[in-house]
């Protein structure tokens, strides 16, 4: 097993808590957490008839809120299971404090590093390269995404000989 690039850097918790949202989005978690928020709207309006005795407040109360509520939590669930995500990572690891990470690249597949922990993927596991703005992305299957910010490569240079090696052992789908 030849390595053929590592890179070795500090990541912020705002990167992990990002790889984990986007591991969630890719499972349905994320749809399911708005499911989830949208459920409660008919329980909330129920809850509204037990603390008005008056049929015409039951219902305006249950509207209004209703339509306050729903947009509400549409423009906001994102954000709430991004705050979730990160809580519980500060507890897991115990701080907010960078965590050192180790990627590697190898003819087999994608070494990934970290707190003592090692994931090897091979390259017929990845099944989708994203080459993001601020990240490499790749897709694994079982679900799993690992996110290389490109602030740890030396320059464009290195960036694109990583998205060359990446493209070269993989069939996965480039977004």
């Amino acid at each position: 097993m030849d390595t053929v690039f590592t890179v070795t850097f500090n990541s912020t918790i705002d990167e992990a808590v990002g790889a984990n949202f986007r591991l969630a989005e890719i499972t349905g978690n994320v749809s399911r957490q708005k499911w989830y928020g949208l459920a409660l709207t008919p329980v909330f309006f129920v809850i509204l008839f037990f603390v008005f005795d008056e049929p015409f407040l039951q219902y305006v109360a249950g509207g209004i809120f209703t339509l306050l509520w729903v947009p509400y939590f549409l423009l906001t669930y994102k954000k709430h299971l991004r705050k979730q995500i990160k809580k519980t990572m500060v507890r897991i690891l115990g701080t907010d404090q960078p965590v050192p990470c180790e990627y590697q690249l190898t003819d087999e597949g994608v070494i990934f590093k970290q707190l003592g922990q090692e994931l090897k993927f091979d390259w017929k596991n990845v099944r989708q390269f994203n080459n993001r703005d601020n990240a490499l992305e790749l897709v694994m299957e079982p679900a799993a995404v690992a996110l290389i910010p490109k602030r740890v490569f030396s320059g464009g240079e290195e960036s694109q000989e990583w998205i060359d090696c990446i493209k070269d052992h993989t069939s996965a789908r480039l977004r």
